[in-house]
């Protein structure tokens, strides 16, 4: 079964294509960072069965980019915006035969922090692996003594 951590994966891929010269940060922002960066975040997931019986699963990302300098950069953010548009328009590969579709795409430009925040939502509906591998007993033999 695909998790969000595959999911995560595929989206962090998609921009290290997409935004090469950005370095990718997999830490808390508030420690410091080398602008340009990108920072990908899972905000919320919920689970849910499906009347079908699979495994519906959606997740809230964020995706900040910040711009390579904090005094100026507004033009710079709304050229990244374009392009995450571009790029959140189609589907992205996260396995062989399984792609997440970007929906409910929202865009915050900070002129404050020269910080570009994409948030999106991505639903997934999966068979949920089936984990007793064990065999049935068949039959069971059972000798009772009574005192």
């Amino acid at each position: 079964m695909i998790t969000v951590i595959e999911c995560i994966k595929a989206v962090t891929e998609l921009m290290e294509i997409n935004f090469g010269s950005a370095e990718m940060m997999n830490k808390d922002v508030e420690k410091g960072y080398k602008r340009p960066c990108i920072y990908i975040d899972v905000e919320n997931s919920q689970d849910e069965m499906a009347a079908n019986g699979l495994l519906q699963q959606t997740h809230g990302f964020a995706v900040y980019y910040f711009a390579e300098n904090i005094n100026k950069g507004f033009l710079e953010l709304l050229k990244i915006r374009n392009k995450f548009t571009d790029i959140l328009r189609g589907r992205i590969m996260v396995a062989e035969d399984f792609y997440i579709y970007p929906d409910n795409i929202i865009y915050d430009i900070s002129g404050i922090d020269m910080a570009l925040k994409v948030t999106f939502e991505v639903v997934t509906a999966q068979e949920i692996d089936d984990l007793d591998e064990n065999e049935y007993i068949e039959t069971l033999e059972v000798n009772i003594k009574k005192e």
